[in-house]
């Protein structure tokens, strides 16, 4: 049995860490939000898919997954 399907490539300049996500997420002050929240959407997988490389603590989620997340959020208060 062969399977074709492609698993997608991800270059490490194309992840970003906690720390970069939260600048990318508003907090509820306007500033960044918090660690434990990029850590809840990771949790219940609303911010996928996310990586943990080896011993080295942290982890990195794909540039375009936080984009997407951040795109479906937003709203416009006319509608």
């Amino acid at each position: 049995m062969e399977n074709n399907t492609e698993l997608p490539v991800y270059r490490r300049k194309d992840l970003l860490s906690v720390t970069q996500i939260c600048e990318r997420i508003p907090g509820m002050s306007g500033g960044p939000c918090s660690r434990q929240h990029v850590y809840n959407l990771i949790d219940r997988g609303e911010l996928s898919p996310a990586f943990r490389f080896g011993q080295r603590r942290g982890l990195f989620v794909p540039r375009d997954a936080v984009i997407g997340y951040v795109t479906n959020c937003q709203f416009d208060p006319s509608e």
